[in-house]
């Protein structure tokens, strides 16, 4: 009777795994912290998201910061803080990553939003020359899925450069190739360039990841 037992339990739980994996709907997900919302300062990266930049170089900022390093007094898009993010003319760039609360489903279509732009002066000391430099030039941003933080295991999409000095929505269809557990926000170069330069993204507003279900 013991043995009879404990082989229908297993039975059970077997067939409500398979289904919980194989036949449910793609969740939407919530980041955590989608305003970048914090104490403004700089080189620190707004809580619950994760610096994923180089080794020996500062974190993004939380902005605006009026009487900080940079003096950007640009108001948030939404809340009453926002991410800034640079890539320098050293060939190193910034990056902010998080945990997802659910996974994103291989081959399944995601939209997705950010309130960006960029600012007019971004001011800071070059890395290559021991200068001061107004890292102003626009980038674009890159949105990368992994299975750890910082890992960019599936590029998902990436923009145009930003070039406005408004806040304006960005958005990006995401399709992964493969289940992926982490998300990633990367500043970047516009590309092709001939070498690497110093410029900033502004980012607010994040939305939340949403599976745009097939009708037919």
């Amino acid at each position: 009777m013991v043995k009879r037992i404990f082989f229908a339990v297993v039975i059970v739980v077997t067939c409500g795994f398979s289904a919980n994996v194989f036949g449910q709907e793609p969740d939407t997900i919530k980041l955590d912290n989608p305003s970048f919302e914090d104490l403004p300062s700089a080189a620190h990266t707004p809580r619950l998201w994760f610096d994923c930049g180089f080794q020996g170089e500062s974190s993004p900022d939380t902005h605006p910061n009026p009487n900080g390093t940079f003096g950007i007094d640009k108001e948030a898009f939404d809340g009453y803080t926002y991410l800034g993010m640079v890539v320098r003319d050293n060939n190193t760039w910034e990056a902010v990553g998080q945990r997802l609360k659910t996974p994103l489903i291989k081959d399944t279509t995601y939209s997705f939003s950010l309130s960006v732009c960029r600012a007019k002066a971004y001011k800071s000391k070059s890395q290559l020359t021991g200068r001061d430099d107004n890292y102003n030039q626009p980038i674009i941003i890159k949105i990368w899925g992994g299975d750890g933080f910082c890992t960019k295991l599936n590029i998902l999409a990436e923009s145009k450069p930003i070039k406005s000095n408004d806040w304006q929505k960005v958005g990006f269809v995401l399709k992964p190739k493969i289940n992926l557990t982490y998300f990633l926000i990367e500043a970047f170069y516009k590309t092709p360039t001939l070498l690497p330069y110093n410029g900033n993204i502004l980012i607010d507003n994040a939305s939340a990841i949403v599976p745009i279900l097939d009708k037919n």
